[in-house]
């Protein structure tokens, strides 16, 4: 069976619309199996209470979704510890009518500029 592990940033409820919760503890674990691929969404529950929470969802991601709501310390915290961790296969969800060019100043230079935008329409 292939798989793939996904960082879900910012938004815990967009992980439990896309698969089965199943472990948690500082990170909660949701399953996905489509076929012979199985997905596994990690959500880093305790963040930003605790930072190893999002150092451990990244450490074991393949790729991640970062779902930005307002632009604050947590959102610069991660789009840091995303570059440190070179995840290079992402996507970026903005919400509150926040649009690219307010978000490009921030992520100028990192490698979240390869990241691909997509709508939030998970339901």
């Amino acid at each position: 069976m292939k798989g793939m592990t996904v960082a879900i940033l910012g938004d815990a409820a967009l992980a439990a619309k896309l698969g089965k919760k199943g472990t948690v503890s500082d990170m909660t674990y949701y399953n996905l199996k489509h076929g012979t691929t199985g997905i596994t969404y990690l959500d880093p529950t305790r963040y930003p209470e605790k930072l190893q929470s999002l150092a451990c969802a990244l450490g074991m991601a393949d790729a991640v979704v970062i779902s930005i709501e307002k632009m604050d310390k947590n959102i610069g915290e991660m789009i840091v510890a995303i570059d440190s961790f070179g995840i290079e296969r992402g996507h970026i969800i903005l919400k509150n009518y926040l649009g690219k060019d307010q978000l490009a100043p921030f992520v100028k230079g990192t490698i979240l500029e390869r990241y691909e935008y997509i709508e939030d329409d998970f339901n």
